[in-house]
């Protein structure tokens, strides 16, 4: 996908190309571990009953639940260590990937940095480079509240100070309300509107957002803090740190789900079924995380929900098959 896109973009090297995929390498690799999870569970069960040793086990009085236990658990601990250990590795190289494209493919630095002390916006055009600082921000108007504007800090002649009540964004100007301009060696002036140029759109703006995956599963609960405190929305970090809390669980519910493929289907039509159950399993399952996912995005389910229940489903969904097919 790099090398397609890099087709419009001749001054991107090979080998530029192959350290972005590098960074981004353990963000996929977190994305596929469900369906890791499921079709290597699948293999070892399939195994299991192929070599007769299901039928060994039954036969010595052993439950299916005493030797899945242990299976489900390591899935189970394997999630956490991901979630603890290896995502703070692969948000840090997430975002410097998203550094990297914002870089190189989309030719825009980041424009916007939140932080405890509220919203930093930087913005830079013919007039020069400009740091916009805000308290806060009004999700239904955008308007940013309390402003600090540094134009030029670095140029002296050229600096400029503005302090405001509040920036309106408007098509190719910031309208500051009540603005007292200070330039050096001159005496403050006040206006009661003052507009301060700009390129940046509100699309931009909201594009600029650190995304969930460049954030470690430590860092996310401060960030969606101050998200809120600053009046933006924290939707989509919020349904990624559940769905991170949620993933040891969705790792243990792929083992039992592949223990009712891989322990009953592959006696019935061999490995050709068990592969061909597991893949439309897989597909069923990737489908109903991204769907309900979408939808509390949008505000049409609960956070909690959407990120819990695919683990939920898998988890009673599959004890209840196995306590059907293998118990009763």
């Amino acid at each position: 996908e790099l090398l397609r896109r890099s087709a419009a973009h001749p001054d991107i090297s090979f080998g530029l190309i192959m350290s972005m995929a590098a960074f981004k390498l353990p963000n996929t690799a977190q994305v596929m571990l469900p369906s890791v999870m499921l079709f290597a569970s699948l293999y070892f069960f399939w195994r299991f009953t192929r070599t007769h040793e299901l039928e060994v086990t039954r036969a010595s009085g052993i439950s299916v639940w005493n030797f899945l236990t242990p299976v489900a658990f390591a899935a189970l601990l394997l999630g956490i260590i991901e979630v603890t250990a290896v995502n703070p590795m692969s948000a840090a190289m997430s975002a410097r990937f998203e550094r990297m494209e914002d870089k190189y493919y989309r030719g825009k630095p980041t424009t916007l940095e939140i932080s405890s002390s509220g919203i930093w916006i930087s913005q830079a055009d013919a007039a020069g480079q400009a740091f916009i600082h805000a308290e806060g921000l009004k999700p239904a108007s955008f308007d940013l509240q309390t402003i600090i504007v540094f134009e030029n800090p670095a140029d002296l002649p050229r600096s400029m100070r503005i302090d405001a009540d509040s920036a309106h964004l408007v098509p190719g100007a910031w309208e500051l309300s009540n603005a007292t301009v200070r330039r050096p060696g001159e005496q403050p002036k006040t206006y009661p509107t003052f507009r301060l140029p700009t390129e940046l759109t509100q699309e931009r703006i909201e594009d600029s957002f650190a995304s969930p995956n460049s954030l470690s599963f430590w860092q996310l609960p401060d960030f969606i803090h101050t998200l809120k405190a600053a009046g933006l929305s924290s939707v989509r970090h919020e349904l990624y740190f559940q769905s991170l809390l949620a993933k040891p669980f969705l790792l243990a519910a792929m083992v039992l789900l592949a223990a009712v493929f891989g322990l009953r289907q592959s006696r019935a039509g061999g490995i050709f079924t068990t592969i061909a159950s597991g893949l439309v399993l897989g597909l069923l399952l990737y489908v109903l995380n991204d769907v309900i996912q979408t939808f509390a995005q949008t505000g049409g389910m609960p956070v909690i929900l959407a990120a819990w229940g695919p683990a939920l489903v898998g988890l009673t969904g599959g004890a209840a098959a196995l306590f059907h097919f293998e118990d009763g």
